[in-house]
């Protein structure tokens, strides 16, 4: 993991400064070159150096150290992306004998207007919750019976994702009427300290749903103290599940424990020991064991942990990495029966808050009868 830890930040490292290098030598005099570069770097640097000191910091200023070095690393992903397109383009008019891109002043000032209104873009998309919604058949159920099934994951709850954040989030989630409400992990970004000090997750209580909620735990929140943030949340009223299932409504509900634990030495159970003849709506944070729902027959799998990417260009690998990373899939299984799998985008974001290319949503799932 060291290894891993230290050729990411070199590569991030030649990316922050080449876009820095190309703006420096052309708006920046001599005499502000220093100043513009240390600016650079300390920006570039400061995310990692907020996580490093975080334990002797108060909390807002975590909380500013936090928003600034998330966003410049979007920022620099930007400035990277539309830099390279600028030198392409002066390189192609070059080979056509055409000097239609200066690099000057002027040029990066329309660069920046840019990067500008991309950044707005995708904070208006980090701050606005859409509700999606899926109809699922159920053939065990009596036709014209429904159960609404309000479905959340990547909370984030954390230097970003606030209090207010949750109480919007449940208001949403109340108005939709939901018989049960599930949860698919990522409560926490990493840091419990934070939430648990603050009680950030204290709307939550408020949730109004029938049948309750339920919730499984994701790879953040093994970040965390997972036992605490099990306690935490189960204070919340939310029953979490790890490899552990709830008969509720006229399902079973499993909740499968994150993937994260293979690499504490642990297995997770095996899914089929946890099923029963009711039809079983499995919540796994990662979609990466859609089969094994699959294989036993369950009515849905659901998911998130992908945020769909949540900013363009990442989608691209979170679809290369899993068979469905958004969306609705419906797989058949060995029994005859379909599953139906859901992955959502989640509704907070892990360090930024920007999405570019995904939205924050919550999913309304309707479950309806098709038996005679």
């Amino acid at each position: 993991m060291a290894i891993i830890f230290f050729v990411v930040v070199a590569i991030y490292s030649i990316l922050a400064f080449f876009t820095a290098i190309h703006i420096g030598k052309t708006i920046a005099k001599t005499r502000n070159k220093v100043v513009f570069y240390v600016a650079w770097g300390l920006l570039s640097y400061l995310f990692f150096i907020g996580r490093a000191v975080s334990s002797f910091l108060p909390d807002i200023v975590n909380r500013v150290i936090y928003v600034v070095g998330c966003t410049w690393l979007v920022i620099i992903l930007y400035a990277d992306i539309l830099m390279a397109l600028l030198l392409l383009a002066r390189y192609i008019a070059k080979k056509c004998d055409r000097n239609l891109v200066p690099l000057n002043r002027a040029t990066f000032v329309g660069l920046g207007a840019a990067l500008v209104l991309i950044m707005c873009v995708g904070t208006y998309n980090a701050f606005t919750t859409h509700v999606t919604r899926y109809t699922v058949q159920n053939s065990q159920m009596q036709r014209g019976d429904t159960i609404r099934v309000a479905f959340i994951s990547d909370l984030h709850l954390g230097f970003a994702i606030r209090r207010d954040d949750m109480t919007r989030l449940v208001d949403m989630i109340n108005a939709e009427n939901a018989d049960i409400c599930l949860i698919g992990g990522d409560f926490f970004d990493g840091d419990t300290r934070t939430v648990v000090d603050n009680d950030l997750a204290e709307p939550m209580c408020h949730i109004n749903c029938k049948y309750g909620t339920y919730g499984v735990v994701g790879n953040h929140d093994y970040m965390a103290e997972n036992e605490e943030v099990v306690a935490y949340l189960q204070r919340k009223g939310i029953v979490v599940l790890k490899d552990s299932a709830a008969d509720v409504a006229g399902f079973r509900v499993i909740g499968r424990d994150d993937l994260s634990v293979n690499r504490r030495g642990l297995q997770r159970a095996q899914l089929a020991a946890l099923t029963d003849s009711l039809p079983t709506i499995v919540i796994d944070h990662q979609p990466g064991a859609i089969d094994e729902s699959t294989n036993v027959g369950a009515l849905l799998h659901l998911s998130g942990h992908t945020h769909a990417g949540q900013v363009f260009p990442f989608n691209f690998a979170t679809s290369a990495i899993y068979d469905i990373d958004y969306g609705k899939k419906v797989y058949q299984a060995p029994n005859g029966n379909q599953t139906t799998a859901i992955v959502t985008s989640g509704f907070g974001t892990w360090g930024p808050r920007v999405r570019i290319g995904t939205i924050s949503e919550i999913v309304i799932i309707d479950v309806v009868g098709s038996k005679f």
